[in-house]
């Protein structure tokens, strides 16, 4: 039978960086047992640009290297893109995990 999951077993779902510390955070669950570890999902996000458009770069050359290819910088005119992965680990190992195209906000926190 899986363990029932209510407000007051897993204490307020909010996320380290809503203002609370790391030190305090893990003082509060100092004593939780096995099973109430188990009822936790840990989850994050990361966004990778395919692209990095806001990096400028410096090519030293001489006049006549100009446009030789090994002193060329290839770009992307539209600007290329960016991709966003979201995944989770819980105890009974890795959740789910999926790819998206574009960048993933981070989710409104439901208090």
């Amino acid at each position: 039978m899986a363990p029932q999951r209510n407000q007051q077993d897993l204490g307020d779902q909010r996320a380290i960086g809503d203002g609370i510390g790391w030190n305090q955070w893990c003082k509060e669950r100092l004593n939780w047992t096995i099973e109430r570890w188990g009822m936790v999902i840990f989850s994050d996000v990361s966004n990778f640009e395919v692209s990095n458009r806001k990096s400028r770069v410096l090519v030293k050359r001489l006049k006549k290297e100009k446009y030789d290819t090994i002193f060329v910088v290839a770009t992307l005119q539209s600007g290329g893109g960016s991709a966003g992965i979201l995944g989770c680990i819980r105890s009974k190992g890795a959740g789910c995990c999926r790819i998206y195209e574009g960048r993933i906000h981070q989710p409104t926190r439901k208090r």
